[in-house]
C-alpha cells in the first residue's frame, strides 16, 4: 500500500460570523467563509517546525476585511456564566452593563435616536448596529436636534454606526443588547418596559433586565452563535435609515451651505409642522412667555424683547405661533406689548411657569407669584387646616370606609399640589434613568359616580394653585380631543390640563388611547413646559395599555343634595388657601439640593416628604388620613368591588381541570356590564372574557391580589363563597 503524506492543518475562526474552518498551512487565498460568504484570504502558517507548541503565532501575517481579523485559535476554550436578573435602578441602569464595552449589536424601542449619539461619546462604544424598534422615526424628524442627525451621519460615514429600522409597518419592542469586548460578551435583555411595571399590578412587578456573560473565546460559543441567528432576524426585516442623509450631505455640504443647514433641510422635508427646527420654536415661544411674565410683576414693563440668534426659518415659525397673541419680529428681535399678550395666551388656560426657583402663574389680567419667598408658620398652619376642613367632607357623605374615603380625597389633593412639578419629574427621571426612560408621571383619573363630589373638588384644587378669588373652572367633554390636547401643551404652561366628566365614547382608539399612549411618552419635550393630565369620568380605566398609563383613583362618596352641604363646601372654597406657596418652596428647594430624592413609581414621592415637613414645620401633628404612600399600596379599590361581588353571591368561581379560575355572574349582567368589571382586574393577571364569564389563567395571582386588600374590606364575617376562595390552593 503507498502512504500518502499527513497535511498539516491550521484552524481560523472568522470573527464576522463566528465560523471555524480548517485550511492548509500554506494558506489560502479568496476562499468563501463557510459560515457568511465572504471572500477571506488567509496567511501561510509559516514553517512546519512551527508547529511544535506554535511558537512563531506572534510572527503570523493578520488577513483583514471591513468586519475584523481573521486569527488563529489558540485556546477555543470559553465559559457561559450563570444568568443574572438586575433590578432597573438609578444606581444599576440599563447602560451601566454595556460600559466598557467596544461594540453593540441593539435593537431597542424608542421613537428618537439621540440616545445613539451617547452610546458613543459618553460610554465609550467604538461600533454598533442599532435597529430602532419603532419606525415611526422616519417621521418624527423633528423631534431631535439637527446636530443630533448630523453626529450621527458622520458616525454612519466612518463605518462604526448602522441605524435600521423595522419594514412594513413592524414594531420592535424589545429591549436587547449584545456587547462585546475583547475575551467578553454580554447578551443583554430587559423587560418590555425597564421603568416601568410590567403589568397592570401597580408596585408589584420589579423592572428587570437579565444578563448572561461568556468569556473567553466566547465567539465559540453555542450560545453566542444562537444569539448571532436571532439577530439576523431583526436585520433581514428592517431596512437602513439615515444613508439618505449621509448621500445628501456628500453632495450638498459646500461653504455657503454648511453641514448643519443640510440636515435642518433634510429634516424640514418630512413636512413637519414647522419648517423649521420644532424644538428651537418650542424653546423660543418657552423663553418669550416666561420673559413677558417676568416683565409682568414690574409696572414699570410695557414692552417685551427676545433677542436670539436662531434662523430665519425658526423665526419665522415662533411668529406664526404668537402672532396671534400681538408678537411680531424686528429683525433678529421679537416683541410684544407684554400685558395684552398675557391675557391673550390666556384666555382660555392659564399659564404657569418656574423663573428664578419661583412659580408665577398668570390668570387673566392677573401675574402673581405662587412660592412664597420666605415661610409663614400661621399661613402654613392654616393652609393645612384648610385642606382637613375639605378632606373632613367625607363625614357629611355616604361611604363604606370613612378613612378610606378621606385618604382617597387627601390624595388626590396632593396630586394637585404636585402637578405643576411633574414636569421636573420627568427631566429628574431622565438624569436618573437614563435615555430609555420615558414614561412620566402617570396622569390622574378621578372615577366617581354622580353627586360624589368630583366637581367641587376640581374647583377646590385648582383653586389651591391659582390663590385668591381665581377659580378655574374644567375643560369639557367636547374639549378632549389629541388635537386640542395637543393644542393646549404647545402652551408651555405648568397648570395642569382639568377635563371634567368625559365621556364613556372617549376611552376609546380616537381619544384617551392616544392621548395616553404619547402624553409623556412622545409629546414630552425638555425645551418647554409640560402641563400633566388630570380627567374624571363615570368610566373606570378600560383593561389595556391605558391600564398601566394612568393613576386611577375611585371616589368612593356620595353627597346627599342638601343646601347645608352646598353652603359648607362653598364656604371652604371661599377661603383663601396659600398653602401652595409654601409647598412649591420646599419643593423647589429638595429639587436643588437633593436631586436624587426620587422614585420613579411615585410621583408625589416628593411631595409626601414635603407635606409631613410642613406639619412639622406648623407643629401640627399629621392626621390618620394623610396618605404616606402611595393609595394603591395602601388599597385597591378595585379589588374591594370583586370581594364584594363573591361574597354577596354576585359572582361565582369554580377552578377548571386546566387549573384556571371560571368566573360566572348570576344577576344576568349584560355584556358591557362583564367587561367593566374585568377592567378592574390588574391587566397583568391577563383576564379573559369569553360571552358572560370571565376565565382568569393564573388563579394564585387574583387570590393573592383579593388577600391583599381583606383587611380594608368592611364585612368582618365573610360568607362562604368568598371564604373558600381565598383558602384556595392553586
Amino acid at each position: 500500500m503507498e502512504l500518502k503524506p499527513e497535511i498539516k492543518m491550521q484552524e481560523w475562526t472568522h470573527q464576522r460570523c463566528g465560523k471555524t474552518f480548517s485550511v492548509p498551512f500554506d494558506g489560502a487565498k479568496n476562499i468563501p467563509c463557510e459560515g457568511c460568504g465572504v471572500n477571506v484570504t488567509i496567511p501561510k502558517y509559516g514553517t512546519t517546525k512551527a508547529t511544535r507548541g506554535r511558537k512563531n503565532l506572534s510572527k503570523r501575517v493578520i488577513a483583514k476585511n471591513d468586519w475584523g481579523d481573521l486569527q488563529p485559535i489558540v485556546n477555543k476554550r470559553f465559559e457561559e456564566h450563570k444568568t443574572v436578573v438586575h433590578r432597573v435602578n438609578p444606581q444599576k441602569t440599563l447602560q451601566s452593563h454595556f460600559d466598557g464595552f467596544e461594540r453593540l449589536r441593539m435593537v431597542m424601542y424608542v421613537q428618537r435616536v439621540d440616545f445613539i449619539q451617547d452610546l458613543f461619546d459618553k460610554h465609550g462604544i467604538q461600533e454598533a448596529q442599532v435597529i430602532v424598534g419603532d419606525s415611526i422615526v422616519k417621521k418624527n424628524r423633528s423631534s431631535s436636534e439637527p446636530e443630533v442627525f448630523l453626529r450621527l451621519a458622520e458616525l454612519i460615514k466612518e463605518g462604526r454606526l448602522e441605524i435600521r429600522i423595522p419594514t412594513k409597518k413592524r414594531t420592535f419592542h424589545e429591549k436587547w443588547i449584545l456587547a462585546e469586548k475583547e475575551g467578553e460578551f454580554s447578551d443583554i435583555f430587559g423587560t418590555a418596559n425597564l421603568t416601568e411595571q410590567g403589568s397592570g399590578k401597580t408596585g408589584k412587578q420589579s423592572n428587570q433586565e437579565r444578563i448572561t456573560r461568556v468569556t473567553g473565546s466566547y465567539q465559540n460559543s453555542p450560545l453566542f452563535i444562537e444569539l448571532g441567528k436571532e439577530f439576523q432576524w431583526y436585520l433581514d426585516n428592517s431596512e437602513p435609515y439615515l444613508d439618505d442623509l449621509v448621500d445628501l450631505l456628500k453632495l450638498e455640504v459646500t461653504e455657503e451651505s454648511p453641514a448643519i443647514e443640510v440636515v435642518e433641510k433634510w429634516i424640514s422635508y418630512t413636512g413637519a409642522s414647522t419648517t423649521g427646527d420644532t424644538r428651537k420654536v418650542q424653546a423660543i415661544v418657552q423663553e418669550f412667555t416666561e420673559t413677558a411674565l417676568k416683565d409682568s410683576l414690574n409696572p414699570d414693563q410695557l414692552v417685551t424683547t427676545v433677542q436670539t440668534s436662531a434662523s430665519d426659518t425658526v423665526l419665522d415659525a415662533v411668529v406664526k405661533v404668537l402672532g396671534p397673541s400681538g408678537v411680531q419680529r424686528q429683525g433678529r428681535e421679537i416683541v410684544a406689548t407684554t400685558r395684552p399678550f398675557l391675557q391673550h395666551r390666556v384666555t382660555t388656560f392659564p399659564v404657569m411657569s418656574m423663573i428664578d426657583d419661583r412659580f408665577v402663574l398668570q390668570v387673566g389680567s392677573d401675574s402673581a407669584y405662587r412660592t412664597a419667598e420666605n415661610y409663614d408658620v400661621e399661613a402654613i398652619k392654616n393652609g393645612l387646616h384648610g385642606i382637613h376642613q375639605y378632606v373632613e367632607t367625607i363625614d357629611k357623605a355616604s361611604v363604606k370606609n370613612q378613612l378610606i374615603a378621606k385618604k382617597t380625597m387627601y390624595e388626590i389633593i396632593l396630586y394637585f399640589l404636585t402637578a405643576p412639578l411633574h414636569h421636573y419629574f420627568m427631566e429628574t427621571g431622565k438624569k436618573e434613568l437614563g435615555w430609555h426612560y420615558n414614561r412620566g408621571p402617570k396622569p390622574l383619573a378621578i372615577y366617581g359616580n354622580t353627586k360624589n363630589g368630583k366637581t367641587f373638588l376640581l374647583r377646590f384644587c385648582s383653586k389651591l394653585l391659582t390663590g385668591g378669588g381665581n377659580v378655574i373652572e374644567p375643560f369639557k367633554d367636547d374639549d378632549f380631543s389629541p388635537t386640542k390636547i395637543r393644542n393646549l401643551l404647545s402652551w408651555g404652561s405648568l397648570f395642569p390640563v382639568i377635563v371634567d366628566d368625559i365621556s364613556d365614547s372617549k376611552w376609546g382608539k380616537q381619544h384617551m388611547d392616544q392621548i395616553g399612549r404619547n402624553y409623556w411618552d412622545n409629546w414630552w419635550s425638555n425645551e418647554r413646559n409640560h402641563s400633566q393630565l388630570i380627567v374624571t369620568s363615570n368610566r373606570r380605566v378600560p383593561q389595556g395599555q391605558l391600564k398601566g398609563r394612568m393613576k386611577e383613583i375611585v371616589m368612593d362618596a356620595r353627597f346627599e343634595d342638601k343646601t347645608e352641604n352646598i353652603r359648607h363646601v362653598s364656604d371652604i372654597l371661599n377661603q383663601d388657601n396659600t398653602i401652595f406657596e409654601y409647598f412649591s418652596k420646599r419643593y423647589i428647594e429638595i429639587l436643588n439640593d437633593e436631586p436624587r430624592f426620587y422614585n420613579h413609581k411615585d410621583c408625589m414621592h416628593v411631595g409626601r416628604r414635603v407635606m409631613e415637613e410642613l406639619y412639622e414645620m406648623a407643629s401640627l401633628k399629621i392626621p390618620t388620613y394623610f396618605p404616606k404612600k402611595p393609595l394603591e399600596d395602601i388599597v385597591d379599590g378595585n379589588a374591594l368591588v370583586w370581594l364584594s361581588l363573591f361574597n354577596e353571591g354576585d359572582a361565582l368561581w369554580a377552578k377548571t381541570p386546566q387549573g384556571e379560575l371560571k368566573i360566572t355572574f348570576t344577576n344576568d349582567e349584560e355584556g358591557y356590564e362583564i367587561k367593566r368589571y374585568m377592567d378592574l382586574i390588574p391587566e397583568g393577571f391577563d383576564p379573559k372574557r369569553s360571552g358572560k364569564m370571565i376565565r382568569i389563567p393564573v388563579p394564585k395571582e387574583f387570590i393573592s391580589w383579593l388577600k391583599e386588600s381583606r383587611s380594608s374590606f368592611e364585612p368582618k364575617w365573610l360568607r362562604r363563597n368568598l371564604k373558600k376562595l381565598l383558602k384556595l390552593r392553586i
